[in-house]
């Protein structure tokens, strides 16, 4: 038997889904409804719900995305959700649906750290001897930041020296470097 929706249930679905963040489901249950009943009037009056069911939710799941190594399918089964939910929410939340990018995201990352003199005379007598990754990673920086500064500072350096560098290429460079820390 077909039963007519009132209007104090109407506003109630509607704090359960806009509000509370209930599911279509819960609300259903709640209501004394079908799912589908409930899906329809949601669509119907065009009900958003929030993308999180609530704070508890959203924390388990930044510490499960951040904090672990598990996998999309075993974080869905454990916050009972789809793998296009799952998605839906990495998205919002980190602008990526990548777990290895999210959970990449803090390694070597200076946040702007200044290059230091240090640093730069660590590179100057450590680049050629024990090699740019151990060297990277003795500085805590990126292969590609360490790169960068490498050829900024040989750049420099061969300015200096009265050698005019733009538009050679990294070989050329190194060799006139080296070169010129012989001299």
């Amino acid at each position: 038997m077909k039963r007519n929706w009132t209007l104090g249930e109407i506003e109630d679905l509607r704090i359960m889904i806009e509000v509370e963040g209930l599911s279509h489901r819960e609300a259903a249950e709640a209501l004394g409804r079908t799912k589908q009943s409930v899906c329809h009037k949601a669509r119907i009056y065009k009900f958003k719900s929030s993308y999180f069911m609530d704070k508890r939710k959203k924390i388990e799941l930044k510490n499960l995305v951040e904090n672990s190594t598990i996998d999309k399918n075993a974080i869905c089964k454990r916050l009972k959700i789809t793998k296009r939910s799952l998605n839906y929410r990495m998205e919002l939340m980190y602008k990526t649906c990548n777990l290895t990018n999210i959970r990449n995201k803090g390694l070597f990352k200076n946040n702007g750290k200044k290059w230091s003199q240090e640093e730069d005379d660590f590179i100057y007598k450590n680049y050629y001897k024990i090699g740019r990754l151990k060297t990277a990673k003795a500085l805590g920086r990126t292969l590609g930041a360490l790169k960068k500064r490498m050829f900024d500072n040989i750049d420099k350096k061969l300015l200096e020296k009265g050698f005019y560098t733009k538009g050679w290429n990294f070989k050329e460079r190194t060799r006139m470097w080296k070169e010129s820390r012989d001299l």
